[in-house]
């Protein structure tokens, strides 16, 4: 697993990969600004008391929220983006490491977008419903891990295995190797906490998953 972590690393710096980099990137900015513009916009109808200073300080702790807030989307919304241009992603690690392997298919854009709208919203419900437990000392680390490598893991073997096989039959392998692909989400998820890298997390994800998919269905073949 860690070798097929190293490859989806060195790829990184892909002429291709550096260009959907930048595009998702860029959708995701403009859809957090129009996020933020709205939230923002929203914080105006905050109703005001007599006391000036609890006024002002409700309005920093909301720009404070408001901030905060489209920072911590900014990985789930990515991955939205991410998803859109999966398949590319896909090709361009199957064409450089497994250009013998029978070709694989191209879901239509509206599966992959529902898929990863799906998943943006899971991933988004789920950390909110934990919220509370990412107070406990040590412990907020085993949660988030655990939860989150849950998620990551299940839903970028989805989206790279129904390139290749029906939907029975994804379900049927992530069953069998849940444990290997949660091990895989997890190792996805270690670089969330690590400013400016965890902005490629989506791309190293669905690049690293392609190889454990891979491996997993030559083992399969077997």
């Amino acid at each position: 697993m860690i070798q097929s972590a190293l490859k989806a690393i060195r790829q990184l710096p892909d002429p291709a990969f550096r260009k959907l980099l930048l595009q998702s990137l860029g959708l995701t900015v403009l859809l957090l600004l129009g996020i933020g513009a709205a939230a923002f916009y929203g914080i105006g109808f905050i109703p005001e008391f007599e006391t000036g200073w609890l006024n002002d300080v409700i309005g920093w702790l909301a720009g404070l929220g408001v901030v905060i807030g489209s920072i911590w989307l900014l990985i789930p919304v990515t991955a939205i983006f991410i998803g859109i241009f999966l398949d590319q992603i896909a090709d361009a690690v199957e064409a450089q490491h497994y250009p013998a392997d029978p070709p694989s298919r191209d879901p239509p854009l509206s599966e992959t977008l529902i898929m990863a709208l799906r998943f943006t919203a899971i991933m988004v419900v789920a950390n909110i419903l934990v919220l509370p437990l990412y107070l406990l000392p040590v412990a907020n680390l085993a949660i988030f891990y655990g939860l989150n490598g849950y998620l990551l893991g299940r839903e970028y073997f989805e989206m790279v295995a129904i390139r290749h096989h029906d939907a029975a039959t994804v379900k049927a392998l992530r069953q069998q190797h849940s444990l290997r692909i949660t091990l895989a989400g997890i190792l996805i998820a270690l670089p969330l906490v690590i400013p400016v890298f965890n902005l490629i997390v989506p791309l190293f994800g669905a690049a690293f998953m392609v190889h454990v998919y891979k491996g997993l269905a030559s083992r399969q073949a077997v």
